[in-house]
């Protein structure tokens, strides 16, 4: 142990983050034996090129003015990190940031301090692109859309935040969007997050809340936009054949200790319309799995598999209560240039399990008389794996009779209605009919017992 003529005594240290190997250099300074403090400190990674340096005045209480320089740091597969984080550490503190992480970047400044055991939290932050689609997702993915995982909200209570976020560009599964302006403030221990940006020439709204003082805690989620461009999805990056539009309306309220407990309990109304869309033809999925493709496909086996599929109208509108839906005739139809497709059925978020029957009515050039109708298809199995089967008693033929042996329950009336709908020739495209009112939601701050 050496101690200068200042009273600093060098240290050196190698640690681990994980499996990255750090050095750590500096002086440890004392101006009396109770306020301790570092002197030139400087933390360099062996891998990325990661540099601290600056100087703490005091340990405890903690007192630092500290600069954090980053040049294409990477842990594990998230992307590169480079800029610069400027830290001034006192009663409070103060982060000025200008970082680039992968394609993205962010440049602003972040304040906190501590008031009676609560952190409050302001910011705001301007970007030209932020992409989260290019984050880190792992390696697996999990069985399950909706996590069994419970909430760790604890932290909400002990936290005041006021952030927000401006960006020129924004990528966010499933959409690319301009003009972004998001917020998230955090009061009495309620999230609540807005997102207003352009898609294409027209706005999409977005509010979301959750409440993590009533038991079970609660959530609501609102997302509006009408006439967006279909060529803002993410799947047509790069694609010179991209084009429609689409609206889009989201209603849920929904009440659980976990994502899959309130998945099981959501209320509310989802609606989806498409317009004079091209889809790629791998690109219409439903909670991941391919879907229509391989619909097209086991409806005529023999067709020619197009790169594209050229939608001329669709929708889909589900009323949800209690975490399920009943989708109709009038609730969900696909009209492309060689097939119209009439679904019904149950969906159950809860479960994450699917029941839908599909009822195709060919058009010209599929290969099939327009004048027939194909075999019965439903989509079974689950969120992530969905499965296609063919009604192999081929019993759906003009004038056919449905099967109640077949399907039981309620599926057997909605493949009456699916049939009905096919044989008046019913035109998908026309103007969608009111939706139905929401079902009737307990107030967020009820905390009455629950089933």
């Amino acid at each position: 142990m050496f101690v200068d003529a200042a009273g600093d005594m060098p240290v050196w240290l190698q640690m681990f983050a994980g499996e990255i190997p750090l050095q750590a250099t500096g002086k440890l300074h004392s101006a009396d034996w109770a306020r301790w403090g570092i002197r030139e400190i400087s933390l360099a990674a062996a891998t990325g090129r990661l540099a601290l340096s600056g100087d703490i005045a005091t340990i405890a209480p903690l007192s630092a003015n500290l600069a954090l320089h980053m040049d294409d740091f990477a842990i594990n597969r998230w992307p590169p990190l480079s800029g610069e984080t400027r830290l001034q550490l006192g009663a409070g503190g103060r982060a000025d940031m200008d970082l680039r992480i992968g394609r993205s970047d962010a440049a602003g400044q972040l304040r906190w301090r501590t008031d009676r055991d609560i952190l409050r939290l302001t910011g705001k932050l301007d970007a030209e692109l932020l992409d989260f689609t290019e984050l880190h997702r792992g390696d697996k993915r999990p069985v399950r859309l909706f996590s069994n995982t419970p909430f760790n909200h604890a932290w909400l209570t002990n936290l005041d935040a006021d952030l927000a976020l401006n960006a020129k560009r924004l990528r966010l599964r499933p959409l690319n969007m301009t003009a972004a302006g998001a917020r998230l403030t955090i009061k009495k221990g309620v999230l609540t997050q807005t997102l207003d940006a352009q898609v294409g020439a027209e706005n999409l709204h977005l509010r979301a809340t959750f409440d993590s003082h009533v038991r079970p805690p609660a959530a609501t989620l609102k997302m509006h936009g009408r006439q967006l461009s279909a060529a803002e999805l993410i799947w047509f990056a790069n694609d010179a054949n991209r084009h429609g539009s689409f609206d889009l309306a989201i209603e849920v309220a929904a009440r659980g200790h976990s994502p899959a407990e309130m998945a099981g309990d959501a209320a509310g109304l989802l609606s989806l319309r498409l317009t004079q869309t091209k889809l790629k033809n791998q690109s219409l999925t439903l909670f991941g799995g391919d879907i229509f493709s391989n619909l097209l496909t086991a409806l005529n086996p023999a067709r020619s598999v197009d790169a594209y599929i050229r939608v001329e109208c669709g929708f889909l509108r589900a009323n949800i209560a209690a975490g399920k839906t009943t989708l109709t005739a009038e609730d969900l139809a696909l009209k492309t240039e060689r097939v119209t497709l009439f679904g019904g059925g149950d969906i159950d978020f809860g479960a994450e399990t699917l029941n839908i029957a599909i009822l195709p009515r060919a058009r010209k050039g599929f290969g099939i008389n327009p004048l027939s109708l194909t075999q019965l298809m439903r989509i079974g199995g689950t969120f992530r794996e969905p499965k296609i089967e063919a009604d192999a008693s081929r019993l759906w033929r003009a004038g056919a009779a449905v099967s109640g042996a077949l399907y039981s329950g309620g599926l057997s009336l909605i493949l009456q209605g699916l049939l009905d709908r096919t044989r008046a020739n019913a035109d998908v495209c026309a103007p969608a009919p009111t939706a139905p009112p929401q079902p009737h939601r307990a107030p967020a701050g009820d905390d009455r017992p629950r089933r």
